[in-house]
This record gives structure tokens, sequence and C-alpha cells, in this order.
């Protein structure tokens, strides 16, 4: 399927990517493939992510006693074996029975459908709906749960990075089956080696409020470290826009 994937891809004439990571990975995979007749790739920066955090700063967050909690777990039948939903409810359970936490629990797109976990999330979503501070969102856009969270809990979703580089808040990763994980080769992509620069992770479902309470303590120290890897992952930030329209004029 990948092979057949950038076949397709090869046919194209430009491919603008994000960062140096996303044009050394094409690179290999053409290679990979014996596909020589290559697309040119510019790195024209992340638009996404500046268009994110433009609109955080123009945002202001709502007074809220509560520190908030974004639960934003990956889709539940993407590698059950690692990911949080055996975990999900007792995760939630935990924290909405401590006052001084709120829960905003946004489940994968997918798991709000029929091709996901789509009974488990109503489950979830009924058993919980009456504590005051506990939030089911379900909006397509992320950007207000960004906004009003302090931290994010999730275990393999890009989420992870979207939320870090653009609010610079930590996330918490639950990771239940790490030494397993360090055996799969994708193990040893950035996602995995970096997610001690943007946060911690825990396989304990009691140790999360712990982990909790130091980021919330420690959040300029994050930002700074979160900041630092940013700045080595990205580039052309803030300027994609107009990077992407140079880069289009200068081919036509």
């Amino acid at each position: 399927l990948e092979k057949d994937l950038f076949v397709r891809i090869n046919k194209l004439d430009y491919i603008f990517v994000s960062s140096d990571i996303s044009k050394k990975y094409f690179l290999k995979k053409f290679q990979k493939y014996q596909l020589y007749q290559n697309p040119k790739l510019y790195n024209t920066g992340y638009l996404k992510l500046d268009h994110l955090i433009n609109f955080i700063k123009r945002k202001k967050r709502k007074k809220n006693k509560f520190k908030t909690i974004l639960l934003a777990p990956g889709y539940f039948y993407a590698y059950k074996k690692y990911n949080m939903m055996t975990e999900i409810e007792n995760i939630i359970r935990m924290f909405v029975k401590k006052k001084e936490f709120k829960i905003l629990f946004r489940p994968h797109p997918l798991d709000l459908t029929r091709k996901g976990n789509f009974n488990l999330v109503k489950k979830l979503n009924n058993k919980f709906r009456n504590f005051k501070n506990f939030i089911f969102d379900n909006k397509i856009s992320y950007n207000d749960s960004f906004i009003q969270s302090d931290i994010l809990i999730t275990d393999l979703s890009s989420t992870a990075y979207t939320y870090s580089f653009s609010t610079l808040k930590p996330v918490l990763f639950f990771s239940k089956c790490e030494k397993d994980l360090k055996k799969q080769s994708f193990f040893k992509t950035n996602y995995f080696n970096d997610r001690k620069k943007i946060g911690a992770l825990s396989g304990k479902v009691k140790l999360l409020p712990y982990f909790v309470k130091i980021f919330i303590s420690n959040k300029f120290q994050f930002q700074k470290k979160i900041k630092n890897l940013r700045k080595r992952r990205i580039q052309n930030l803030y300027i994609s826009k107009r990077k992407t329209i140079e880069t289009i004029n200068k081919i036509i």
C-alpha cells in the first residue's frame, strides 16, 4: 500500500512540506522504492501551526478556577496494545472525583463515527456527563480546547505536538506497555524520541495527577523546553504563508 501511494505521489511536480524532517522522509521513501523521477520538494513551513499560533494569540482564555486537562486519545482501534482505550474510563473517573481538575474529553474524530469505537465514546459521555467538571468535546475544531486547557494527556496521537508547539503547554503521554513499545521499529522516530522534551510519560493511572501537578507548578520551564524543540524541528515558523506564496511565484 505504501509503495502504491508513493508511486502516485511521484507523478506530482512539486511537494511543499512543513519541515526538513518531512523532506527527508519523502526522499527516503522515493529512494526505497527506486522512484527516481521525483517531484521537487520545498520546505515552505507549517501553515497549520502558524494559523493555530496566531489564533491562540488573538483569543483570550476564559477565567476558570479549575486546572483543565485536555484528554485527547488517539484512534481507539489503532495500536490497541499501546493506546489508552482499556484505561480511559479509569482515567476520567479519577480526575472527575478530584475537585481541583476539569476534564475536557475530546475523542479522536474516527471514534465519533461507526468506523471507530463509537459505543465506548457514547458510554463514557453518558457515564460522566452529570459531573460538573467533565466536558465532552465533539466540536470539529480543537482550537478552543487548546486555549482553555492547561495540559494535554494522550497516548499515540499526533495531536501531542500540534498542541505543544502551538500552545507551549506540556503533554503527558500515557504509555501502558513502554517496554514492548521500545521493541517496535517505529519507536525510533522523532515522535517517541521527543516525548520527554515536551512533557513526560507514565504507564500508571494513579500517577497521572502527580505529573499534572508537576507540569502546572513548572509551566515556565516546560515552555522553554518546548520552544527550544520547536525551533529545532520547525523551520520558517511564523512566515510559512509568505514562504509558500514566494515559492509558488518562483515556480510559475
